[in-house]
């Protein structure tokens, strides 16, 4: 599969909020398509912060509206990323 649809996959786990399986599409996507280590790590971060925005909504410590924009804010991370790679890819340059 090449770049193009890799990413359109991302997009549409995000999409489908299949959260967690975008962000293993998009680890693989990072490993596959960049060299960037910061690339790694910012996918890692993203994980952790759904892991414990998770782990705050099963405990019922996170109010409902503020769960959904952390969360979209963490979809929004994951689409930014896959494009920075592509683009980066695309254009001939590996970070």
């Amino acid at each position: 599969m090449d770049i193009i649809q890799r990413k359109l996959e991302i997009q549409r786990l995000v999409g489908a909020d299949h959260i967690p399986k975008a962000i293993k599409r998009l680890m693989d996507f990072s490993t596959d398509f960049s060299k960037g280590r910061a690339d790694l790590q910012t996918i890692i971060n993203i994980s952790t912060g759904l892991n414990e925005l998770d782990e705050q909504h099963a405990k019922g410590g996170i109010e409902k509206s503020a769960f959904e924009e952390k969360r979209t804010a963490l979809a929004k991370r994951i689409l930014e990323l896959a494009d920075k790679i592509e683009a980066l890819r695309v254009d001939g340059v590996t970070s």
